[in-house]
């Protein structure tokens, strides 16, 4: 038995009734107990399965993330992606402005130095010092 209206639900009742289930009353109709655990089951189980996708999806997202961080991205994802997030494009941004920072500064110490008496080794030195400290960063 599945359901059974509020109408006529005491002959109902009496034929289904036995010691091991019994009607639950729910807004005003009867529901037989086996198929309430069923239909819990059920939702339970398509929530934790939509909640542990979410999970999932939450975790590429983060360590897309740090990898964008860490300037290892090659492929970028777009918006509509896995793996993209507004989080993601945010560091995307932020490792853009920091190469165009690091070409400025870069570029302002070759200006500086053209005009001067510098030694040429000792500037492609602190040149190559300054990119490897960026590629950390």
């Amino acid at each position: 038995m599945s359901k059974a209206k509020q109408t006529g639900w005491r002959k109902r009742f009496d034929k289904d009734f036995n010691r091991k289930t019994a009607l639950a009353v729910t807004s005003g109709e009867f529901y037989h107990i086996e198929w309430l655990k069923k239909e819990i089951k059920q939702f339970i189980s398509k929530e934790l399965k939509r909640e542990r996708e979410e999970v999932e999806k939450l975790r590429v997202q983060l360590a897309g993330c740090s990898v964008a961080a860490l300037g290892g991205t090659k492929n970028v994802a777009k918006e509509g992606d896995y793996g993209w997030s507004p989080a993601y494009q945010d560091v995307l941004d932020l490792r853009k402005e920091l190469k165009r920072e690091k070409r400025t500064v870069i570029n302002e110490i070759k200006k500086w130095a053209k005009g001067k008496k510098v030694d040429k080794e000792k500037l492609r030195q602190f040149l190559n010092y300054l990119k490897e400290l960026y590629k950390k960063k």
